[in-house]
Order: structure tokens, then sequence, then C-alpha cells
């Protein structure tokens, strides 16, 4: 499944407002005061993106100036386990970068006794407060399953079942997540197919994580020929992944900054 990776630069969330630091490799970014505009915190070298860094580094701007701002608009976030901070995180998030507007439509679903879990919380949290940043005005559902560390594929097929019977037209839905296609039986391939194929005819539009090595489980697995990730590699989904953004400075990577 695929894992949120702290890189050597960091988007702000509320789940990194403190000091900078690369203990064990382990980068984590926040800012010193909660409504900091630069992108560039002093004492570390480490770049961190406030939502104002991405509105302007992918000129989100014309696009708010048009009143294209998620109005009308669900974005739903199939993630494992759950987090049970997610909405005082984002009330806190939306306080300190967004105090100006009014508050997103948030909430989580639980289709079953989900166990929280400290990684998956992060990932959450990442999910719920940047779909908000970039969607200012869109409604946000958390739709939280046990999908276990490894995809529980019932109960994947389950949450996407949900999602195509309770929502309409113009939904959009993040799966954060991907394992080998080959980790998944022809059957369960097909029934997944032939959802996502139902979803897209009714007007919902899926997309999924590209992950982060390429093809998922060749060297972990010593499986005999490469594979691609499940369910990005869907023709119903559009994978997401595979960028990286400088924006106010530039990697030397010939040099420790």
């Amino acid at each position: 499944m695929t894992k949120l990776i702290r890189l050597g630069y960091c988007i702000v969330s509320i789940l990194f407002l403190s000091a900078c630091n690369e203990e064990n490799n382990q980068a984590t970014c926040i800012a010193p005061t909660l409504d900091a505009d630069s992108s560039f915190f002093q004492d570390t070298n480490l770049y961190c993106y406030s939502p104002k860094d991405i509105h302007d580094a992918y000129q989100l701007h014309s696009l708010y100036d048009m009143g294209l701002s998620g109005q009308g608009r669900t974005i739903i976030l199939l993630d494992a386990y759950g987090s049970d901070t997610a909405e005082a995180d984002l009330i806190t998030f939306h306080e300190a970068f967004f105090p100006e507007r009014a508050m997103p439509e948030f909430k989580q679903i639980i289709l079953d006794d989900s166990v929280y879990d400290d990684d998956w919380a992060a990932e959450i949290a990442l999910d719920v407060q940047w779909a908000h940043a970039i969607a200012l005005d869109a409604a946000i559902h958390l739709i939280m399953t046990d999908l276990g560390s490894d995809i529980n594929t019932s109960k994947f097929i389950e949450a996407v079942e949900y999602i195509i019977n309770n929502y309409e037209s113009g939904t959009l839905v993040s799966m954060s997540f991907g394992e080998r296609e080959t980790y998944f039986s022809d059957t369960e391939l097909n029934q997944l197919e032939a959802l996502f194929a139902q979803g897209t005819e009714q007007g919902i539009t899926f997309f999924a994580a590209s992950g982060d090595a390429g093809s998922q489980g060749y060297a972990l697995e010593s499986i005999s020929t490469p594979s691609v990730i499940y369910p990005t590699a869907s023709p119903y989904v559009t994978s997401v992944g595979g960028t990286f953004l400088q924006y106010g400075f530039r990697w030397n990577p010939l040099s420790n900054n």
C-alpha cells in the first residue's frame, strides 16, 4: 500500500506545525507562525509550502477569480483506517490559512469498525487539508474502512459500491493507496473494473495514487514479472503522482543544500 513519504521539502499541514528537523532522515516541516506567507522558513534547509505558495505556483487564482473553487462539488477521500482528529485538524488548518472563508462541509463516514492508525492519520490529515486548500468551497467526505496494511479487497469493493450507490454525477473520489495488480484475483479485478465503469458512467471521477516505487512489489515480493499498481492502472481511474515542485528555490544535488 502506498505510504506517506517525507521529502527534502514539504507542504505545510497542521500536522507539521513546529520546528524542522532531519533526524533519522525523517524530514518534517512546521511553520513558525500559523499565518506565515513565506515558503522558506529560516533556520532550516527545508522549503515548506503554504496554500498561498501552491496557489501561486499553479496559478490557481485565475480559476478562483472565475468562481471555480469547488462550490457544489463533493470530494470523497477513501482511506484505510481512520483518524479521530481529522475534523479538529481541518478546523485548525482552515482557521490558520483561510479565516476569511466559510468552513467547508466535512463528514466522516465509517463503514465498519475501523481502527485508528498513526501512519494513516498523517496521510488522512494531508488528504483532507489539501483537498480543502485547493478546492476551497468543495464539500469533503472522508470514508474510512478497515483496508488494512495490505488492501482488504472485500472491504475495498464494498467501499466503492457504497460510493456508487450514494453519490451522484460530479463527485470526485480520491484513493490515496495502491497495490500491485497481481495481488488481486481475476474475479476481484473484474468486480472492481465493473464498479469503476458504472461509476464513470454515472459521472463520478476516480483518482488514485501512482505509487512511489515503479513496478509495485517487483523487488520486494520477488515476483517473476513487473506488475503495475492498482487501482491507478484502471482505465476508469486517473493516475496522480510523479510530480516534484521547485518553487522559490532550486535544489543543488552536488551540495548539502
